[in-house]
């Protein structure tokens, strides 16, 4: 929150689960459903749509919410990939 207004804070964080979703598919070949992906779109287009029409995005603040998105959904893949080990 140092370098990045609340706002956008928020929408990066609203992106972690499509990222998510894409980083399964490439580190591991998982498959989502055709309607679970659908159901992303929203999603994609509600950040996209808040962050133009009204946020200050500045290059440092940018880096540091997608360093912020990328850690936290590594995470949630490791722990879901070691719950599946238990």
């Amino acid at each position: 929150l140092q370098y990045n207004a609340v706002g956008l804070y928020q929408l990066l964080k609203v992106l972690t689960t499509p990222v998510i979703a894409v980083l399964q598919y490439f580190l591991y070949g998982t498959t989502i459903p055709g309607m679970e992906l659908l159901s992303l779109v929203p999603i994609i287009i509600g950040v996209c749509l808040a962050t133009v029409s009204h946020l200050e995005v500045n290059s440092k603040g940018l880096m540091w919410g997608c360093f912020g998105i990328l850690s936290t959904s590594m995470y949630q893949i490791w722990v879901k990939e070691e719950q599946k080990r238990l």
